[in-house]
């Protein structure tokens, strides 16, 4: 990311500062597990009702009156798209609070298996499957305060979807004093059977009693834990279904001969690129289900009131740019395509980087680009908007990024289609350059995280490669120096507990079309008519954009397979991936997640991104090597370790590019 979008970026979350105080008096719509902050344990099924015209039986209830409200805003936060949805995100880290934790006999990041030890501290539990989810624990050390700091459990990879899911906690010690700490009084009176007045706990009752009888089968005794709480994950329904509409509809509404489209510029022989014949801008129309494709904070999905479902509104309009390299305009071969996914607050200009230039260049790909609106480069006021104005907007986000994937679908179509591919711009030779068999789609940070969603949504890309992605966006921003200067500020404002609230409770909406929401949708769960696909993660120790952590995160949720020897940081286990032998394909390998070591300092052991001066989040996608993996993917379809089972450590002789050891080469 560039110093101009890190500056976005400060600039999208600076207006989270300052929040008003957490804790609420006694209201029947708080629940009294944690009676310090009135919506913890989060998620939880105790914000939801039951209903009847759901999937998965509830819909979310959250009460504007117990949640947090930024001091910032003008009006109290509506909860009200989140209350829409029929479960939790699958994405979501698992919050609760315990005073003065120890968490020496915890699983943490480096050491995830610990977590499914029978004596496990903490017990995530799938009620569906009746197995135990992997899981690692840390505090919200970027609270400075240690009273205000939340117990944090990260599942290792994306939930599935519609199920529910049981949070136990037993075992857990005082830091200070070694003993034991307390159960609340609430969970006291519900473990052990003693009388409340308090209606919420009585009400619960049979509830926690069904819960508790749960837990001993897997051999947790109730009279050891110190909480426990279950949650429901949103449906399929819930989170796909707009998605995969305005995708058919979309797809039903193209001209049989390929989108239409005008080209608007042909720039030849760019200079500073050496490696380049020329960047071709262009229009395309596109179904638009937006009461406006313009960057708006008014700007968001219209539904058919009688139907439910997304409306068509118009043909629009969409900016898309193409590059074609030398090595095909100088030969008249056939170059593949290369659908390319731009960082955040980008723009499809971002093709024009000179080492993708170079890779299109080395390898023959025609690279193309729409932005992803919604988070693209025009969208930073929108979202500044957003969070200075009215919390409930940012639905809006969401809507956009919905709308994106069918623009990044349309893009794959025409570039496909015989009219485009015999356009006269894109005949420089005077013979089509463009082979459409082969099409591909390859993305960088936000890139690949939104990426994930494109890939297991789109029916006609079966091949990807993800660089530098995350999972989930209320992980990956809790280690991003994007987000450092906020904390700061954050700091002297208000409760700095709500901060990792909102992340939480902004990824409900934002797993309807982020990565959240989708990774699992990848290899585990595939989404209606889309073919099978395969899938290369690449990630970089070091990271201070995208945390790795955040990249594992997603290759775990998407069964990815590892190379033996892959980069680890300090003593991790690198828990949760078959180790595979090079070359290796599907089925057998559908996914492969790689490392890539630039001798940066090892990360943090808490929750705050490397040093910025030595970010790597540039580095992977200028190795040569992993260049030539995403060749060799592209082409055959197979996984091929061009760092030849010894990790891939920095190439020598090398020089600093983008603070990245590398060859002289691009």
């Amino acid at each position: 990311m560039s110093s101009s979008h890190r500056r976005s970026v400060l600039l999208f979350l600076v207006c989270l500062v300052g929040f008003n105080a957490s804790t609420t008096p006694y209201s029947e719509n708080c629940d009294p597990l944690v009676p310090e902050f009135c919506y913890y344990p989060f998620p939880n099924d105790f914000w939801t009702d039951a209903v009847k015209d759901t999937p998965t039986g509830i819909r979310l209830n959250l009460n504007m009156s117990t949640l947090p409200n930024p001091r910032s805003e003008p009006k109290r936060f509506d909860p009200h798209y989140w209350n829409q949805l029929d479960g939790f995100a699958p994405s979501s880290s698992l919050l609760t609070y315990f005073p003065d934790p120890d968490l020496s006999n915890v699983a943490r990041w480096w050491n995830i298996g610990k977590s499914l030890e029978p004596d496990s501290v903490t017990i995530l539990y799938d009620a569906t499957t009746k197995e135990r989810i992997a899981h690692w624990v840390e505090l919200d050390e970027r609270a400075k305060k240690h009273d205000l700091q939340s117990f944090v459990i990260w599942p290792a990879r994306a939930l599935d979807n519609g199920r529910q899911y049981i949070v136990a906690v037993r075992g857990l010690k005082s830091a200070s004093t070694g003993r034991l700490i307390n159960a609340t009084a609430a969970f006291t009176e519900l473990r052990d059977g003693t009388a409340s007045a308090d209606p919420r706990v009585n009400g619960r009752r049979q509830h926690f009693k069904n819960l508790f009888a749960t837990l001993a089968t897997i051999g947790v005794k109730k009279e050891e834990l110190q909480i426990c709480w279950d949650f429901t994950t949103a449906s399929s329904t819930a989170l796909h279904s707009d998605m995969l509409y305005m995708r058919d509809d979309a797809l039903a509404r193209m001209p049989k001969d390929g989108p239409d489209f005008t080209i608007v510029n042909v720039e030849k022989n760019p200079k500073g690129r050496p490696h380049t014949n020329r960047y071709i801008t262009g229009v395309m129309r596109v179904p638009s289900y937006l009461t406006t494709m313009e960057p708006s904070i008014h700007s968001h999905i219209v539904y058919n009131t009688t139907m439910g479902h997304p409306q068509f509104q118009r043909f629009e309009d969409v900016f898309f740019k193409l590059s074609i390299p030398n090595s095909l305009a100088n030969t008249k071969k056939r170059g593949w395509i290369m659908n390319y996914g731009h960082g955040l607050f980008g723009t499809y200009n971002e093709i024009k980087e000179a080492y993708l230039q170079f890779e299109a260049n080395e390898h023959g790909y025609v690279i193309a680009g729409v932005d992803w609106i919604g988070m693209a480069q025009d969208d930073k006021l929108v979202v500044l908007d957003i969070l200075t104005s009215d919390f409930t907007k940012f639905k809006v986000i969401p809507d956009r990024l919905t709308q994106s994937m069918v623009n990044h679908e349309y893009l794959t179509a025409l570039l496909m289609s015989e009219k485009f591919i015999t356009a006269p711009d894109m005949m420089p030779t005077g013979a089509p350059l463009i082979d459409p068999t082969h099409h591909y789609y390859y993305g960088n940070s936000n890139g690949g995280c939104l990426g994930t969603t494109f890939v297991s949504y789109s029916t006609i890309i079966s091949r990807g490669v993800l660089g530098v992605p995350g999972g989930t966006y209320n992980m990956l921003l809790l280690r991003s120096i994007d987000f450092t200067p906020f904390f700061k500020i954050l700091s002297l404002n208000g409760n700095e507990m709500d901060l990792i609230f909102w992340l939480t409770l902004f990824e409900q909406l934002w797993a309807r079309a982020g990565p959240g929401g989708y990774a699992r949708s990848l290899i585990a769960h595939p989404l209606p008519g889309t073919p099978p696909k395969t899938v290369a993660i690449h990630y970089a120790l070091g990271d201070a954009q995208v945390t790795w952590l955040a990249g594992q995160y997603l290759g775990r949720s998407a069964n990815a397979s590892m190379f033996q020897n892959n980069v680890r940081e300090r003593n991790e286990t690198l828990f949760g991936f078959p180790i595979t032998n090079s070359p290796a394909s599907r089925p057998q390998v559908p996914a492969v997640i790689q490392g890539w070591d630039f001798n940066a300092p090892p990360v943090p052991l808490g929750d705050f991104p490397p040093d910025g001066k030595t970010d790597t989040h540039e580095c992977a996608r200028r190795d040569p090597r992993a260049m030539d993996a995403i060749y060799t993917l592209f082409k055959t379809g197979t996984f091929q370790d061009w760092c030849n089972g010894t990790g891939c450590h920095p190439l020598k002789p090398a020089r600093k590019l983008f603070r990245c050891p590398l060859p002289d080469m691009v």
